[in-house]
């Protein structure tokens, strides 16, 4: 290849220069292939050398189609062991485009890479695609000038040595059209005396003209644009008259339409007695050329941008140390205007560096030509800054980022870590293990430092080892977490089960990952191995991430930034929304509290919080939004669920009000109509029982009623005061164990003069022997009581009521069936509500709606349950539940316990 073993050239050197900064990455080269070696044509940062084409990463990359990225060479079993890994430059991170020329060969590739691992983004991926085709164009014009200059010294050959032949001159002219068509150069001749133009074919291809036209000076001149036609016109009289050369860059229109940058050559010929007879030239189509510079033009301005935009700090500095460029974050974060550090030495604007570890770094960087990178302490702000220093030919780029609160995060951390009864550790990436708490120290009778140095691996106990350095090798290949158990020794050479967890977490904030591991001692007790994993677990939440949704908006209300919690929170992936307008991607937010408040955000340049729900996402939000130059930044959380918390528990307090009060009211009311209720019942049976003035036979059956319709109003007062107390958890159980057979035929039996007279045949189906339930009796004989009346009263002449039980699980389910009218789904559905008596009242059936209430509420504070079903018969079913007691209760014992 043509450019192989030839000299350095400045553009391939900016292109390399230019391709590093944009990516983010210390060392950049642009290499060429040819079928047995390779060659670095550029290169920036640490050097790239020379290897045999076969044995190195080239021999895959070229190949591809495409870009070819390594994040860690170190950690892949193929390129691990090669030497650009294992030598100078030691690579870590690669990536790769093949250099493909127009005619389909692979030429080359444009790396960058790095002595640290990375992660290429699609925005770095882009610009290292870009800049690659800018180095193809390079390449092609390199190439198009080498032939046009072989195609000229093969003219001058052939017209040498014309007597050759007319076959070899045919062969020549042909090479000659070919190497002007690929170069897309031309030739012509203006005879000054016959005012004739003579073009080559290229020349009619290059004007769009049909090779039959014989255009003339001033057609050509039309094809130019009107500053640049004028231009042309005045080169060319003045060449034909004065025998003035000319060289000019021109931009025309081909009859095609095609906008064209050319190249024109003129220069005249004159003869015997020195008059101008002649102009020949040359012209070619360098539009490719020209967009190649403007492509690069362009780069140039969109890394400025990129560089201003940044939130970290970056400057330049030439070999003298002097500032050359100050980005605007440099200019915020070290509170300096940039026109005041320009031009002035690094050592003059920051006095207080001079003599500090940052001037070693720097002055080693620029003196080794090789990137470092240091966390570092500047008093005078006492704030700690990342600093990474690229070193280049001109002098040296700085990137730094303010890490005071990560170094608080991480000093809190390593505070937490050692006040915990438990070994704390962290590794790098690669393994190797970077800190541990004290508590190992004390564990194993060593230093820190050493521990450090030398790893776990001394502590393992033999038979443990190699199983603990697979699990961790395994786990460090493919940052899988790491769980295994292994004896470590004790200071006393005794050795005791550990168990070991590490994770590996990537602090999205800073951009770092890291192996965060614990190891517990689990030899005292393996029950111990839950009490670990909850505070490895809640070791691991104090790494993750905050969980509140950011979002930031430029002035044109256009999204510039998203986390992964506003992703979640806002039902969006960031991809839709990046360099969108809110307003239009959430229209229903427009014009409402969230635009008002943004807005006032903005025109005040202070902090706005609010609180407002937002009906398409379903979700209530707390917001809090920090005004800045570019925009603004919103921080919120969802606060749904707790607004429905609190609402609920005002909702709940109220009902509780409510109810105490109703119970207070029932309670009162109650005692107050006892009193005059209990007068009236007592004359009435005075009345009865008054022999001296016997009653008349029809006042004996008023008075009769009168006492009836007092009972029944004393039984509903009772009722209601059993519900209050009930509601207001004012009855006291007293929970035993009872046989339900026994308290089933008691019940049974309570329940058979009423029965009886109702023309019902009562069934106890219970089985002697059944589990004891754990009940109160007397509640529970209450219930049972209520549910036997009630199928009694609301059955028919001629029915039945049966009784019976079962254990289910370690529940025991009592079931009372009858065969009266039944109920229905709506009734079945209103049956437990106070005082529905579900059309009953129109019956001649007295009863008050509370009895079946407060039977179900008794079977719940027994930690039961009481439901209602339709029979088998045509009735009712209603089954009480119980809980099963610890031991069988005695079949004989009483219904009470």
């Amino acid at each position: 290849m043509a450019l192989l073993a030839t000299a350095p050239e400045p553009e391939y050197d900016d292109l390399v220069r230019v391709t590093a900064r944009l990516c983010g990455t210390a060392s950049a080269a642009l290499t060429l292939v040819d079928g047995e070696r390779t060659w670095v044509k550029a290169c920036f940062g640490a050097v790239m050398p020379e290897v045999a084409h076969g044995v190195s990463l080239y021999a895959q990359a070229i190949a591809g189609s495409g870009l070819f990225v390594l994040e860690d060479a170190r950690l892949d079993t193929r390129w691990r062991d090669t030497l650009l890994v294992k030598e100078a430059p030691h690579i870590a991170f690669y990536a790769c485009m093949p250099l493909v020329l127009e005619g389909g060969e692979r030429v080359g590739l444009l790396e960058i890479f790095d002595s640290v691992s990375r992660h290429l983004d699609a925005e770095a991926a882009d610009l290292l695609r870009l800049q690659a085709r800018q180095a193809v164009c390079l390449l092609q014009a390199r190439l198009d000038r080498r032939r046009y200059q072989e195609t000229s010294q093969r003219l001058e050959e052939l017209q040498a040595v014309s007597h050759v032949g007319t076959r070899a001159l045919e062969l020549a002219s042909q090479r000659l059209r070919l190497a002007c068509r690929l170069g897309r150069l031309s030739a012509w001749d203006f005879d000054v005396l016959q005012q004739a133009l003579h073009w080559d074919e290229e020349l009619f291809h290059i004007f769009g003209f049909d090779v039959h036209q014989q255009p003339d000076v001033a057609q050509v001149f039309e094809h130019f644009a009107p500053p640049d036609r004028e231009l042309l016109r005045a080169a060319f009289e003045s060449c034909c008259r004065d025998a003035q050369p000319y060289d000019l860059v021109l931009r025309m229109t081909n009859t095609r339409g095609e906008a064209l940058w050319t190249r024109s050559i003129g220069e005249a010929v004159r003869d015997a007695e020195g008059r101008v007879v002649r102009v020949q030239g040359a012209f070619q189509d360098i539009t490719q050329q020209v967009h190649a510079v403007e492509e690069r033009n362009r780069v140039g301005r969109q890394l400025e941008a990129t560089l201003e935009r940044m939130s970290d700090g970056f400057y330049l500095l030439d070999r003298d140390w002097r500032m050359l460029y100050f980005n605007a974050a440099a200019e915020q974060v070290l509170a300096k205007p940039r026109a005041a550090v320009l031009g002035r030495r690094v050592w003059e604007v920051f006095a207080g560096i001079v003599g500090s570890e940052l001037e070693r770094t720097y002055r080693d960087v620029m003196a080794s030509g090789r990137t470092a990178r240091l966390e570092y302490y500047y008093l005078r702000q006492d704030r700690w800054y990342d600093v990474t220093a690229y070193p280049s030919d001109e002098g040296m780029a700085v990137y730094f980022r303010d890490i005071t609160e990560r170094r608080a995060e991480i000093e809190t951390w390593r505070l937490l870590a050692e006040a915990m009864p438990l070994i704390v550790w962290t590794a790098r990436t690669d393994g190797q293990v970077d800190y541990v708490s004290p508590a190992l120290s004390c564990y194993a009778g060593l230093p820190g430092e050493r521990l450090l140095s030398e790893g776990f691996d001394a502590l393992v106990h033999m038979q443990d080892r190699a199983c603990a350095r697979d699990a961790w090798n395994r786990a460090v290949q493919t940052g899988q977490p790491l769980e295994v158990e292994m004896r470590l020794r004790r200071a006393d050479g005794v050795y005791r089960w550990h168990l070991a967890r590490a994770v590996l977490v990537s602090t999205e904030k800073c951009g770092t990952r890291k192996w965060y591991g614990s190891s517990i001692d689990i030899d005292d007790n393996k029950r111990l191995e839950q009490s670990a994993r909850a505070l490895a677990r809640r070791l691991e939440s104090t790494m993750e991430s905050i969980t509140d949704g950011i979002f930031a908006l430029d002035r044109e209300w256009r999204f510039t930034l998203l986390n992964r919690q506003a992703e979640v929170m806002l039902k969006r992936p960031r991809d839709e929304l990046l360099g969108r307008n809110i307003w239009r991607e959430f229209p229903q937010a427009a014009g409402s509290e969230f635009q008002r408040q943004y807005e006032q955000c903005l025109a005040s340049g202070r902090i706005v919080r609010f609180e407002e729900p937002f009906a398409p996402l379903g979700a209530h939000f707390e917001i809090t939004a920090y005004p800045a130059e570019e925009g603004l930044t919103v921080f919120f959380r969802d606060v749904t669920q707790l607004k429905q918390a609190q609402s609920d528990r005002a909702a709940r307090e109220a009902a509780e009000q409510a109810n105490q009060a109703k119970s207070r009211f029932l309670t009162h009311i109650s005692h107050e109509l006892r009193t005059p209720l209990n007068a009236i019942m007592g004359f009435a049976q005075l009345m009865q029982l008054d022999a001296q003035t016997p009653l008349a036979p029809n006042h004996v059956e008023w008075v009769r009623k009168i006492h009836a319709a007092g009972e029944h109003l004393l039984a509903m007062i009772s009722e209601m005061l059993d519900l209050a107390r009930i509601e207001a958890r004012g009855i006291e159980l007293r929970l035993e164990l009872l046989d339900i057979h026994a308290v089933a035929t008691a019940s049974l039996d309570v329940m058979e003069p009423q029965a009886a007279a109702a023309g019902v045949l009562l069934t106890n189906d219970v089985p002697i022997g059944l589990p004891a339930v754990q009940a109160d009796a007397l509640r529970l004989r209450q219930v049972l009581l209520n549910l036997v009346s009630n199928a009694v009263k609301y059955n028919r002449r001629g029915g039945w009521v049966r009784v019976s039980a079962q254990v289910v699980g370690d529940r025991l389910r009592l079931d009372v069936e009858d065969t009266g009218q039944g109920l229905s789904d709506e009734q079945l559905e209103q049956l437990f509500q106070p005082f529905k008596r579900l059309g009953a009242e129109r019956s001649k059936v007295e009863g008050t709606g509370i009895g079946l209430v407060i039977a179900r509420r008794l079977a719940q504070l027994m930690h039961g349950d009481l439901r209602a079903a339709r029979g088998a018969a045509g009735g009712s079913v209603f089954t009480l539940e119980l809980p099963i007691g610890e031991a069988a209760a005695d079949p004989d014992q009483s219904p009470t316990g």
